[in-house]
């Protein structure tokens, strides 16, 4: 009788790129937290513009990555016109690409932060143009919050947000206001597309 051998389909090589420290930092906690195997990069954040990310995104799909996820603060675009210009060109250009290497943008108006809010914060359509317009809120729940190495080590982002906030409010929040936008034309229409690139890990 021939053997039979038990075939499996090989894991998703998926990479997260951000922009910064913070995205890095939420990004390791989850990882760990839900024994993830994703890698993100660059391996040493830094704040990046559009077109470092998009050109990571590019040298990722070309090494044969599955899913590259991008992560984006629009607060910082949308204040340079000539980032602005670049992004929308990119995003036409390379978001949901097509064949391997599947290069995806995430957006949050105006920040990550803004993201983390969702966790404790009822749903509101209150606009932010920037991180510091959130900054007095997202005290409230993460007293001392700071955007450095030592306090972003320390604090476990992920692992802070789902104990001390709430997962489902923030997923819920994020998904009505993103209904919300679909009728929105305002640039400083406060949103965040987190939850589906949450999603999109868990496949």
């Amino acid at each position: 009788m021939k053997r039979t051998t038990n075939c499996k389909n090989p894991p998703k090589i998926v990479a997260i790129i951000g922009e910064g420290i913070t995205e890095w930092h939420y990004f390791n906690d989850l990882k760990h937290t839900e024994k993830y195997s994703f890698q993100i990069k660059p391996e040493l954040p830094k704040h990046s513009d559009v077109e470092a990310i998009v050109c990571k995104a590019l040298e990722l799909r070309a090494k044969g990555y599955d899913k590259i996820l991008c992560l984006f603060d629009l607060d910082r675009i949308i204040s340079d016109n000539t980032e602005k210009i670049k992004y929308v060109k990119y995003k036409k250009k390379y978001h949901n690409s097509k064949g391997k290497g599947n290069i995806f943008f995430y957006e949050t108006m105006p920040c990550i932060e803004y993201w983390f809010i969702l966790h404790f914060e009822q749903y509101s359509t209150r606009t932010y143009p920037n991180y510091e317009s959130l900054k007095a809120i997202l005290f409230k729940h993460l007293n001392n919050y700071e955007k450095s190495e030592k306090y972003l080590k320390r604090i476990k982002l992920y692992q802070t947000l789902i104990k001390q906030g709430n997962l489902s409010l923030a997923i819920d929040n994020a998904a009505k206001l993103l209904i919300e936008k679909q009728t929105n034309d305002n640039e400083l229409f406060p949103y965040s597309e987190i939850h589906l690139l949450l999603n999109e890990l868990k496949k």
